[in-house]
């Protein structure tokens, strides 16, 4: 349950220190005591209890008028008339002397309630009396609030606010009987505290209507109802449909509001601090404690944008009118500011006029005279300054931004934005041709402001007048012309100008210019004929007249010679009907192990000699290839080797490679008388053979070994008959 944060307090030292409003003590027609008389004194209320010793002063209710007299009978020199309270405290309201008569004192009770013993007595000398009224006083307990306020929007106009509370701490049927009908009293819960400590500040309600009010027993309530006027809540803001409201009661620290409840006619746009729950149309506030229950509340019934407006760009002596949604809000300078904010998030902001005529030369223009924005935006409304632009050519026309302008349609006329960037060109101009070769023009020579640049590219930064200015010249028409790849330098020229002539598409080599016309065949530049004579490729000459330029040319073709072995010579590029000589050297190339030989055999191909070193006209492209045949060193070695003289008759022969080597051997060597040789074998390549016949098909280098064994001569003799075996 939400903590109670209103609290009537009945607390004697707020209220009870003075039983009675006591304006004085009302003096009543005195009654003078007979002499002899005893000392007696009397009190009473207004409700009983005259008659001294009669304590029954009566009931009184909270917030009841009462009145208590007392009586004296005599001149006393004391006395005193003193209240004690149900809670014991003992309040005096008289203690002095006092004449004998009877007094009274009147006020509101305050309570508290209870008992309240009102006592007086009196001293005269030696003499004592006194008296004692008690009267009992009911009222309204102390309680505290359960506190609430129902708003509900009915349309964009008008509104109901019912602040209620329950009273707590407290039965309801005490509550309505003690307080709504008896002390604080109706009046005060509708109006003192509903009306004028809840309601009113809490909104600031400038003038209300009252719907209702009262007691709501099926839920405990005291209730008033208001009507107002957003219009006349001074917190709230009418224009932008915003319900702002504070809590007083936690404003003066006394507690805070427990509920706040707020239904709509349409949808809520947005509303601060966040509620504790929330519809499309309702928003509830349910505070829990004082700590953390908002001061402050706000809700936005429409969308709102907040819009800043700033106007840059223009003189500072120019100022521009802003209009919003269709309505004029004011006008403003350049660097100022106009801030609105605007029910509703769509807004169409426009500045006038979009177009501002300065001067003669100059203007500014908004670049979008018209923004729409959607939500809380910071417009800013940019000029740009526009200068005119007069253009114009003494003989030709003008290309501007890449749009040609014929001399029968200048001058060019238009605005130009400040800091943008154009081309103008200016025309070739006028020609009037005397012949193939030589022609008067109309040449541009410069821009009115000293420019020399026909074409210029010119960035805007003010009005801008220019005139394109030209001057006549003769021109000739200089020709340069090859036959073989291609030129540079054609072209007309200005009598006095310089041209410099050259060849394109050649290749070089060892500082020799050709054009290639096959991979054996090319031209070679030779230099410049006609109007101008150089063996330079390039050259610059003065034009005084019309020129034509002829390359010369001269063909070269290739020579080739190819060779497997040694080195030929004569290969290379050759001019036609040139005389080369063409040779070989050594005519002879052995191996590393010297067992193998290449020899030059002659010339092959387009040219066919066996000489080593000839000569030959180059007429065409040529390739001549040396020839070579290969032998190999055929050995020869006989085992043993005393004998290999008798055996061979040589021991070393080169023959050509895929030849067949023969050679007979002897059967047996003889030596001497009694001893020769006998053949064996003979071996070659890891080969044996018997036969006497060594043939062999020669590959490469060859190793023959012919082995022979020795014999012996035996003699055989006897001194007696024959022998055998000799």
């Amino acid at each position: 349950m939400a903590k109670r944060i209103f609290k009537i307090s009945h607390a004697h030292n707020n209220l009870t220190i003075v039983l009675l409003t006591i304006l004085s003590l009302l003096t009543l027609p005195n009654i003078h005591p007979v002499s002899g008389q005893t000392l007696q004194v009397d009190v009473w209320t207004n409700k009983g209890g005259q008659g001294i010793n009669n304590l029954s002063g009566g009931t009184y209710v909270i917030g009841e008028y009462i009145r208590i007299c007392v009586d004296i009978n005599m001149d006393v020199d004391r006395l005193k008339l003193h209240v004690i309270t149900p809670d014991g405290r003992d309040v005096v309201y008289h203690d002095a002397p006092l004449s004998a008569g009877t007094y009274c004192m009147g006020g509101w009770e305050r309570g508290p309630p209870g008992t309240q013993r009102v006592i007086a007595e009196a001293w005269k000398g030696n003499l004592y009396a006194s008296d004692e009224v008690d009267y009992n006083v009911v009222g309204c307990p102390a309680h505290r609030f359960y506190l609430g306020v129902d708003i509900e929007v009915l349309n964009d106009e008008d509104l109901e606010l019912t602040g209620w509370f329950r009273p707590e701490d407290v039965s309801w049927d005490d509550f309505v009987n003690l307080c709504w009908n008896g002390y604080p009293g109706k009046d005060y819960y509708i109006n003192d505290y509903l009306k004028s400590e809840l309601l009113y500040p809490m909104f600031r309600i400038r003038r209300s209507t009252t719907e209702g009010s009262g007691l709501d027993n099926s839920r405990q309530r005291v209730w008033l109802k208001l009507r107002v006027k957003l219009k006349d809540l001074s917190r709230s803001d009418y224009e932008l449909k915003i319900l702002r409201f504070r809590d007083p009661i936690k404003s003066a620290g006394r507690g805070f509001i427990d509920e706040i409840h707020l239904t709509s006619f349409k949808d809520i746009w947005k509303a601060n601090p966040s509620p504790t729950y929330r519809t499309a149309r309702s928003i509830d506030w349910i505070n829990s404690d004082a700590a953390s229950a908002p001061l402050d509340y706000e809700v936005y019934l429409y969308a709102i944008a907040s819009v800043k407006i700033r106007v840059e760009g223009i003189p500072s002596d120019v100022q521009v009118s802003i209009s919003i949604d269709g309505q004029n809000v004011g006008s403003i300078k350049s660097g100022e500011t106009i801030e609105r904010t605007l029910l509703g998030e769509e807004h169409a902001i426009e500045v006038k006029p979009n177009l501002i005529q300065y001067s003669n030369d100059t203007r500014y223009r908004c670049e979008n005279s018209l923004i729409l924005i959607s939500g809380s935006s910071e417009v800013t409304f940019r000029y740009h300054a526009e200068y005119r632009v007069i253009l114009s050519s003494s003989k030709a026309g003008l290309t501007v931004d890449g749009v040609y302008y014929h001399p029968s349609s200048l001058p060019f006329e238009d605005w130009w934005e400040e800091g943008s960037t154009h081309e103008i060109i200016a025309g070739e101009g006028e020609m009037e041709q005397l012949s193939d070769v030589k022609r008067v023009v109309f040449q541009f020579s410069r821009w009115s402001d000293g420019h020399s640049n026909r074409i210029r590219e010119i960035r805007v930064s003010g009005p801008i007048r220019l005139t394109a200015i030209y001057r006549s010249v003769t021109q000739y028409y200089v020709s340069v012309e090859s036959k073989y790849g291609g030129t540079v330098g054609s072209g007309w020229y200005d009598e006095g100008e310089e041209v410099c002539i050259g060849l394109k598409e050649y290749e070089s080599e060892d500082g020799m210019i050709f054009v290639p016309i096959t991979e054996v065949e090319r031209m070679v530049f030779q230099g410049w004929t006609g109007d101008l004579v150089t063996s330079a490729h390039k050259e610059c000459t003065k034009v005084d007249s019309p020129k034509t330029i002829v390359a010369t040319w001269r063909k070269q073709y290739r020579l080739t010679v190819i060779t497997e072995r040694g080195v030929a010579y004569g290969s290379g590029w050759y001019y036609d009907g040139e005389q080369v000589k063409v040779s070989i050297t050594p005519t002879t190339v052995y191996t590393a192990d010297k067992r193998t030989r290449y020899t030059f055999d002659g010339w092959t191909g387009d040219y066919s000699s066996v000489e080593r070193e000839f000569m030959i006209v180059v007429n065409r492209p040529m390739t001549i290839r040396a020839k070579w045949f290969v032998e190999h060193l055929i050995k020869l070695q006989v085992m043993p080797e005393e004998i290999a003289e008798r055996v061979i008759s040589f021991s070393e022969k080169w023959i050509k490679s895929g030849e067949k080597f023969v050679m007979d051997v002897r059967d047996d060597v003889p030596v001497s008388n009694d001893t020769k040789y006998i053949f064996i074998d003979w071996s070659a390549d890891g080969k044996t053979s018997k036969s006497k016949t060594i043939e062999v098909i020669v590959t490469g280098p060859l190793k023959i070994t012919i082995s022979y064994e020795p014999w012996y001569y035996v003699l055989v003799r006897s001194p007696y008959g024959e022998t055998a075996g000799s």
